[in-house]
């Protein structure tokens, strides 16, 4: 049922866990118009999170850095 798909695809973009990108793409094939669609906007969101929280950590590694930097000038 694709209405039963895109709800599926939905769900999963709310949950925005990269870990079920490779399943999401397999929708990418489905005969459904609507499933394909949703499986790309899903497949998006889901890479726009994960290209966040990359920037996030390299902030938090960036900051730990200048820390370290900081306590062992003070030395």
């Amino acid at each position: 049922d694709p209405d039963l798909r895109v709800a599926a695809l939905k769900a999963l973009e709310k949950i925005g866990d990269y870990a079920t990108a490779s399943a999401i793409t397999d929708n990418l094939r489905d005969p459904d118009e609507r499933v394909r669609l949703q499986a790309l906007k899903t497949l998006n969101t889901l890479q726009d999170k994960k290209a966040a929280e990359i920037l996030m950590e390299q902030k938090r590694q960036e900051d730990l850095r200048r820390q370290a930097e900081e306590a062992a000038r003070r030395r």
